[in-house]
């Protein structure tokens, strides 16, 4: 595992400056202002799944600092691909050049190492999730830059013309810049899966289920930063947030293989302290829930 990276704010939801959205053909009763939309529910649908119609446009309002994009699950097929471009002036005008381009990079990426599935498993070829298992599957999309890049506006690209969908749905969109602790994070943090299906008796002992979506849960200490990063990062990422605001978090953005299962929308699910581990040095630990819906 190498470094975690907690990416917020969204500048997509940011209010201070005008956010505005242009681009593509999207149906009325699902328009593009819905990436906005903390509820996944309400995306953004295509009317079509060509090239031309599924291309937008964010103006973030101002030059800001990106370090990471991501779109935490949608209906782009086994075979689609994403590219972002980003430009410090309106692409629409003139012919600027991009500060930041991701190139055209597989949706739904490689997800089992080379050698781990037996010949017979029909991904043993490509390490691709099948048709059948990707259904329902929380995959997100994540880039990261290897430096942040100062940009205004960004284009979003999707090549799926061959969605059996005929469309393509985008429930939300990330860009933000990030904080990688300085000295990683410390030994036995933790990553699993919690259930809050409900599971009743009737009196004749039959169970009955009510079953509802899993979320992740990741918990980790960020061990001996020194003082500024503490309390100018991490204490601060904490007021910004508190529990109720997203960033999303990945424990190592560069696993390719992984990045899918340790990447995901999150909101802090305990607030805590500010620890002198050292008169001079301090430790934070962090609990984040992920958002599912």
């Amino acid at each position: 595992m190498g470094i975690p990276l907690l990416s917020y704010p969204n500048w997509v939801d940011a209010t201070y400056y005008s956010v505005a959205f242009s681009g593509g053909s999207w149906q009325p009763a699902l328009p593009l202002t819905n990436i906005r939309d903390r509820l996944f529910s309400k995306m953004a649908r295509s009317t079509n799944a060509t090239l031309g119609s599924t291309k937008f446009t964010i103006d973030l309002g101002v030059l800001r600092s990106i370090l990471s994009l991501a779109i935490p699950r949608s209906n782009i097929s086994r075979t689609g691909q994403v590219r972002v471009l980003l430009y410090q002036t309106d692409p629409a005008v003139g012919s600027p050049s991009a500060v930041g381009d991701t190139g055209w990079v597989d949706y739904w990426r490689t997800v089992y190492a080379w050698g781990s599935l037996p010949f017979e498993h029909p991904s043993w070829l490509d390490g691709k999730l099948t048709e059948e298992d990707r259904q329902g599957y929380p995959m997100p999309w994540v880039y990261t830059f290897a430096s942040a890049v100062l940009a205004r506006y960004a284009v979003w690209q999707f090549s799926d013309a061959s969605n059996p969908d005929g469309y393509i749905d985008i429930p939300r969109a990330y860009m933000g810049p990030g904080w990688s602790p300085s000295t990683g994070i410390q030994v036995g943090a933790t990553l699993g899966w919690e259930d809050p299906s409900v599971v009743e008796q009737s009196l004749g002992s039959v169970l009955f289920f009510d079953e509802r979506p899993g979320f992740r849960v990741a918990r980790f200490s960020v061990p001996y930063i020194q003082t500024n990063e503490g309390m100018g990062t991490a204490l601060e990422l904490i007021r910004q947030l508190k529990t109720v605001r997203e960033m999303f978090f990945s424990y190592d953005a560069s696993d390719n293989t992984n990045v899918h299962r340790w990447s995901f929308p999150a909101t802090i699910r305990q607030l805590s302290p500010l620890e002198w581990a050292t008169p001079n040095l301090n430790t934070v630990n962090f609990e984040l829930r992920e958002v599912v819906g």
